[in-house]
């Protein structure tokens, strides 16, 4: 009894902290566009501050009833009567040397998985690694910010319940970009929508714009060549494998296939879409479209 009593008390516990936490950040936001807002600014910036503001107060009302729910107490005290706006000034883009390491490593932790709890993890590991995006240049700390809440859209879209896990992870991504300010971050918004045919689609994209602001956004000569190799290999194994063995074989080369892109093989090598064309069909999900997109390509080419 007293292991089924520790059990319930640590989920409330749980529970409670997951619940304190979004509410905290709540109202951080709601803070910051009051801050924000006044007759000065232009009118349609102010009218997206006050539906923000709308949806906020909202979704804090919701907080405060499951709060309550579940039991919790509330102490109210009186506020300032005014917060002096905040200090709008230009901050010095001064990446740290070494940052294009930082922003490979992040990219690395952080790659697309497919199963939704997979996913999630992948972007916590991505968002834990927080102290390290300040070394980043301010657009590519803007561009994380997207690629993350892209992927982020597309996991709400995914049919599953409402997951605390998601909303704290927006949370850190709104706090981020309000004390950070490297600019403005796409998809934060609720109103906002895909900029391409989906979320996941904007993740892919935003993904490549990454890579392209590390430099050439390829993996050296001689690191390409070992991925080739690798993927030659495994190809060889499936060309040869018994039937009762191909799906497992392919599930393989799938893998080192995705590995290889995150580490920044081009899907225009000439060598890799031989390898691939034939296993088009099996190329699904956003990890591969660029590929996929290049062997179709190279096909109408031959046509």
């Amino acid at each position: 009894m007293k292991d089924i009593e520790s059990h319930i008390h640590g989920a409330l516990l749980r529970s409670a902290t997951q619940e304190t936490t979004l509410f905290n950040g709540l109202i951080d936001d709601l803070g910051h566009l009051e801050r924000l807002d006044g007759p000065e600014l232009d009118p349609a910036l102010r009218q997206l501050i006050l539906d923000r503001r709308n949806e906020l107060q909202r979704a804090l009302a919701q907080q405060l009833v499951r709060w309550r729910t579940m039991g919790g107490s509330l102490s109210l005290t009186a506020a300032p009567l005014s917060t002096p706006a905040p200090e709008l000034h230009a901050v010095p883009d001064q990446p740290t040397p070494g940052w294009g390491d930082t922003l490979i490593e992040l990219l690395t932790v952080g790659r697309h998985q497919v199963g939704y709890n997979d996913e999630l993890v992948a972007i916590g590991a991505v968002v834990e690694g927080v102290s390290k995006w300040p070394d980043l240049p301010r657009k590519s700390q803007a561009t994380l910010i997207e690629w993350l809440t892209a992927r982020l859209r597309n996991l709400q879209h995914s049919g599953e319940e409402r997951d605390w896990r998601v909303e704290q992870a927006f949370s850190a991504l709104t706090r981020y970009s309000r004390v950070e300010k490297p600019g403005f971050c796409y998809g934060l918004a609720r109103d906002h929508l895909p900029r391409d045919e989906s979320w996941a689609a904007d993740a892919v994209a935003l993904r490549e714009r990454l890579r392209e602001q590390l430099g050439a956004g390829e993996a050296s000569p001689g690191a390409a060549q070992q991925l080739l190799s690798e993927l030659q290999e495994l190809s060889k194994e499936l060309d040869i494998a018994p039937e009762a063995a191909k799906d497992a074989v392919l599930g393989q080369f799938l893998t080192a296939l995705h590995k290889a892109l995150d580490q920044g093989l081009t899907v225009r090598d000439p060598l890799l879409l031989a390898m691939t064309a034939p296993h088009l069909e099996a190329m699904e999900g956003a990890p591969f479209k660029a590929l996929r997109r290049a062997i179709l390509d190279q096909m109408d080419h031959r046509i």
